[in-house]
């Protein structure tokens, strides 16, 4: 389980965690936090595995989830 010493505790929340991926070895990962993502050019079985997938690839998709994110939390 991904860092079982700290998910739960009062440094980690599993649901205030992001992850960004781009391939299987993502996947587990991705399904763990909070928030999964999937850049735009990830493989199909972890898109299928992320709550959302960026448009756009690599970097500039990871980029583009964080401001997504930051700008839902603004917006409560």
């Amino acid at each position: 389980e991904i860092g079982s010493g700290l998910v739960g505790s009062e440094m980690c929340i599993r649901d205030r965690v992001l992850a960004i991926g781009d391939n299987e070895n993502d996947n587990e990962m991705l399904t763990q936090a909070g928030i999964g993502a999937a850049v735009g050019n990830a493989e199909a079985a972890t898109k299928a595995c992320a709550d959302l997938t960026a448009r756009k690839e690599s970097g500039a998709g990871a980029a583009e989830i964080i401001r997504r994110i930051c700008l839902e939390e603004n917006e409560k």
